[in-house]
């Protein structure tokens, strides 16, 4: 789980008053007062001591009580601590507290033994012993305390004796070494104090500037594909406690109480839940993985996995292209088909060499189906009312034998493919359907869809689409043929030739839902499209994730606002990457700011390519702040990327224009300043590249959302225009889509910003 700030941004301001200060900065804070000298009036020496001095500052008559146990302990009756200014050396003897007299007050030498001796003038009498003055003290301030002294002033007591001076002496064992040469080695001469360089100036107080972002940066970005590995995570036994209330699993956040009925406060909606006496409670990390059944099906081998290249040879795959001939410069033409055989067969020999038990089936479509399989059956053939009948194909489909690994059916395959000819329409819903059926036997299967047309049969027809019943209809097909693909652990990717219009909007959906890959193909690159979709093989199947956020939070873009949210994703491979965004209710964010930190849990629940099912569950807190300099300072930039790529993306298909509008330009703008503060010019390339790509979101669709709305006037409200948007989708633009919803964080590691 990575997040796209280190801090989790509270947006609006909790305190308005305090954060209004805090944002002022054309106020500059007051200065620090001087520190101002009183003049000492008198002066207290310790003559047994040394030279040690300590100055009182206060003139008034004041109170001290004094002990004989211990020269500590003072308590000052009437005294202002903060009119003390109290000087002393460490070795001196805190006999006197700061007693605010302007007597002068002696201290025999302590190694006498007697009790301390002082002397107070006091109406021309001398009080020389402890007894004295305490009956002094009684008579003038009738406490009936015999340790209660009250110091009288007295400006005509006379001037205490000048203090000897302290002679340094140096033992006989100790040498004084003279100082060294300044010009020699090593040595550093100090410079002169008033040549002394001055103090670097203190920094800004850029701490107090509350700087407000003005887009959210609460994004959290899951990679599927490291925790479908359990091979880096800590297997436990039994099965997860939940909590009964937001079905937060118990982890190691939360603090069991151990009694008779061990209880358990959940860290998300904090409600005590009781838990099971058959429960064990071990020391539970923030990362689990729970192993639901460990039985292996041998049949569910990922390398017995099939391949199914549906090929469209209809009539307009003979229009021919021009391709370079670099042995002796001139220039020779090859059709489509010509080229898509051509990037099969190396396909073919591709598998053969990295994964020669892999099984590969071939169907080819015009005006009629065709099942070659692994080239070593006769080829069955549907045709007529026969591709009409979508439960008919559909049965035949799941029907046919399984193919023979490639190893084996290579050459005969081979043989199969260059005997293909082009003619006829395009049957492409029916191929589809078929081949689906065929790979829905084997989960982990894949199936590439290559044509350069629109599919005009009656079963998926796109060509005719001006009537809604029909078009409506036709993107209800393929919607459900991406569900049953999902279902069954089939990826599907869709290639279309460059230069066609093949209504890429509906039929990449089916790419879309599977975790397969959409693209649009110059004829001479289709071998390299093969084989980037060959490599990415299925690490898990029947993916399902649930995000369990604080009970103060909520998702945002979606339809509810719950702090829950659970997805089905189908089918993960290794780099698949899902991006979600969170708020926090505004009735909740002077609560929320006093924590120091919110929890955050993934549960995600998959089907190994074994058979074995399996429970995840992450865990993972972050702090909270709202200081916008602090979250800026700690973005993560590719991940705000993906996800601002991602969301729009969705937005763009489900007709939410405007939103996807909104969001992709508030990300741009906010990246933007990131990098201006920086000096990598690899990244501002990269940023450069990215918001081009992103062009059709903020730029095209916008834009042709408002023609659509103003010239189609059947279209009554913008709702019911927004459900219409993808129907004037270019294919351009909807390959644009599919690949930013398809975003993932190496797209974003080199300048040339690529989508295959």
């Amino acid at each position: 789980m990575e997040f796209a700030s280190g801090y989790i941004y509270i947006p609006v301001a909790v305190n308005d008053t305090l954060l209004s200060k805090l944002s002022d900065t054309s106020k500059t804070p007051p200065p620090v007062p001087k520190r101002v000298p009183q003049p000492a009036s008198t002066a207290f020496y310790d003559v047994a001591e040394g030279s040690d001095q300590y100055k009182h500052n206060n003139s008034l008559n004041v109170t001290a009580l004094l002990t004989s146990e211990s020269s500590n302990k003072y308590d000052a009756l009437s005294l202002d601590p903060a009119s003390i200014n109290h000087q002393d050396s460490e070795e001196s003897s805190p006999l006197y507290e700061t007693l605010g007299h302007t007597s002068p007050v002696y201290d025999a030498p302590e190694s006498s033994g007697a009790l301390y001796s002082l002397n107070v003038s006091q109406g021309g009498q001398l009080y020389s012993s402890l007894n004295d003055m305490n009956e002094l003290s009684q008579s003038a301030a009738g406490n009936s305390n015999p340790r209660c002294l009250t110091y009288v002033n007295n400006s005509s007591f006379s001037t205490p004796p000048p203090v000897p001076p302290r002679t340094q002496r140096n033992p006989s064992y100790v040498d004084i070494v003279p100082d060294l040469p300044t010009d020699f080695p090593g040595c550093v001469v100090q410079p002169p104090a008033n040549e002394a360089q001055k103090p670097p100036p203190l920094p800004q107080r850029t701490h107090l500037k509350h700087m407000l972002l003005k887009s959210n940066v609460n994004v959290a970005l899951i990679n599927a594909g490291k925790l479908a590995d359990i091979n880096n995570g800590n297997i436990y036994t039994g099965t997860p406690v939940s909590c009964h209330n937001c079905t937060a699993v118990l982890s190691g956040l939360n603090q069991v109480e151990a009694n008779e009925t061990s209880m358990w406060t959940c860290d998300f909606c904090e409600t005590v839940t009781n838990m099971d006496y058959r429960c064990t409670t071990p020391k539970l990390g923030d990362d689990q993985i729970y192993i639901q059944n460990s039985y292996k099906d041998n049949t569910l081998d990922p390398k017995n996995s099939l391949v199914v290249f549906c090929v469209d040879i209809s009539g307009s795959m003979s229009v021919t292209s021009e391709i370079p001939d670099s042995g002796n410069g001139t220039c020779v033409y090859m059709s489509r088909l010509q080229a898509v055989k051509a990037a099969i067969s190396q396909s073919l020999h591709y598998l053969q060499q990295t994964d020669p038990s892999k099984r590969v089936a071939l169907i080819t479509f015009n005006n009629e189906v065709k099942i070659y399989g692994d080239g070593q059956i006769y080829p069955v053939t549907f045709q007529d009312y026969q591709l009409m009948d979508e439960d008919y194909l559909m049965s035949q489909g799941q029907q046919q034998p399984a193919p023979q690994c490639i190893a084996e059916s290579l050459s005969v395959l081979e043989v199969e493919i260059f005997k293909l000819q082009e003619k006829g329409s395009t049957a492409l819903g029916p191929a589809a359907l078929l081949s689906i059926a065929m790979a829905s036997k084997m989960p982990g299967s894949k199936v590439i869809i290559c044509t350069d047309g629109k599919a005009n049969s009656d079963l998926g027809n796109l060509e005719n689409i001006e009537e809604d019943e029909v078009y409506q209809s036709s993107k209800a097909f393929y919607s459900s043929l991406a569900e049953y693909a999902v279902n069954h652990g089939v990826i599907v990717s869709v290639l279309t030739i460059e230069g066609t219009d093949c209504r890429l909007a509906e039929l990449g959906q089916m790419a879309d839902r599977t975790g397969g890959k959409v693209n649009i193909v110059d004829p001479k690159a289709l071998s390299h499209a093969f084989q980037s979709i060959l490599e990415d093989d299925v690490i898990a199947t029947n993916v399902s994730l649930k995000f369990v956020l604080h009970k103060d939070m909520y998702f945002k873009y979606e339809d509810h606002r719950n702090p829950v949210l659970e997805k089905q994703i189908g089918n993960v491979i290794k780099d698949t990457e899902l991006t979600f965004e969170f708020g926090i209710h505004e009735s909740s964010l002077q609560e929320v700011s006093r924590k120091a930190q919110l929890p955050f849990q993934i549960q995600m629940n998959f089907t190994l390519p074994d058979g074995r099912s399996v429970c995840r569950i992450l865990n993972q807190q972050k702090p909270i702040t709202g200081n916008g300099t602090l979250v800026e300072n700690s973005i993560s930039i590719s991940v705000l990327q993906i996800h601002c790529s991602q969301l729009s993306a969705r937005l763009a298909m489900e007709g939410r224009l405007e939103e996807a509008r909104e969001e992709a330009l508030a990300q741009i703008e906010l990246i933007r300043q990131i990098l201006g503060k920086t000096a990598d010019n690899n990244q501002k390339a990269i940023y450069e590249d990215w918001v081009n790509s992103m062009s059709p979101i903020y730029q095209h669709l916008p834009s042709q959302q408002q023609t659509v709305t103003s010239s189609d006037h059947l279209y009554e409200s913008s709702e019911h225009s927004n459900k219409h948007i993808r129907k004037h989708i270019s294919d351009e633009v909807a390959n644009v889509i599919f690949h930013l919803k398809n975003a993932k964080k190496k797209m974003f590691k080199k300048a040339k910003f690529s989508f295959i």
